[in-house]
């Protein structure tokens, strides 16, 4: 809106009828301070549209990433990021989980091999890594509880990008395992960054309290 204004201004300063070397001369001097101010307001609200969360130089800071094998995790990522302003990122692994594999009643399916792994030393392969991290301050990193704590393939996108200086805040879903001591195995694996308590994200709470929570890391 200001642009266009002073945009107007300048036109009517140039294409006026005076063509006197007076008329000439306050023109020239008033054109140039407008298209002054002009220019400036242009910066600054381009600075602003930078600064809203919304990416660029201005760093959105919090970014919502996910790992989910059946869905739930991703309904409950989706809502969390909306809720809080903060761009989504979905952590897809390369080989993508089928029913058997997360069958945990067979000590042989996919998921059950993974979680057992001497020291959770399981790697699942991702799917791409193309997180944008450095872009972001806090990190929430939501999955759904396997053998009470974070499938393996967490493991595997924290140690795909350096999180030095970063908060990272966990949150999960689960049919009745709690938290339990998520955070600290998952502060031994990124141990550059700041991994702080996380919740359960099974019970249905208010937007605000969710915005407060998100807001407490910033």
């Amino acid at each position: 809106m200001i642009a266009t204004c002073l945009t107007r201004c300048l036109s009517a300063f140039f294409t006026g009828t005076k063509t006197s070397s007076k008329f000439r001369a306050r023109n020239l001097v008033l054109g140039a301070f407008l298209c002054t101010i002009r220019d400036v307001s242009r910066f600054v609200c381009a600075d602003e549209r930078l600064d809203d969360n919304s990416g660029g130089y201005g760093m959105n800071r919090k970014l919502v990433t996910y790992f989910s094998a059946s869905g739930v995790t991703k309904r409950a990522a989706e809502s969390f990021a909306s809720i809080i302003g903060a761009d989504l990122y979905e952590i897809k692994p390369a080989v993508p989980y089928t029913k058997e594999d997360l069958n945990w009643m067979d000590n042989k399916s996919r998921s059950s091999v993974e979680m057992k792994a001497p020291g959770l030393s399981s790697r699942p392969a991702l799917a791409d890594v193309d997180a944008n991290i450095s872009a972001y301050d806090v990190i929430f990193i939501g999955f759904p509880i396997w053998w009470y704590t974070a499938p393996t393939i967490v493991h595997t996108f924290l140690e795909s990008y350096d999180f030095s200086g970063k908060i990272v805040v966990p949150f999960a879903t689960s049919g009745g395992s709690p938290m339990g001591n998520i955070s600290s195995t998952l502060q031994k694996v990124v141990p550059s960054a700041s991994v702080r308590p996380g919740r359960m994200m099974n019970d249905r709470v208010s937007d605000q309290t969710l915005r407060d929570w998100a807001n407490s890391f910033v």
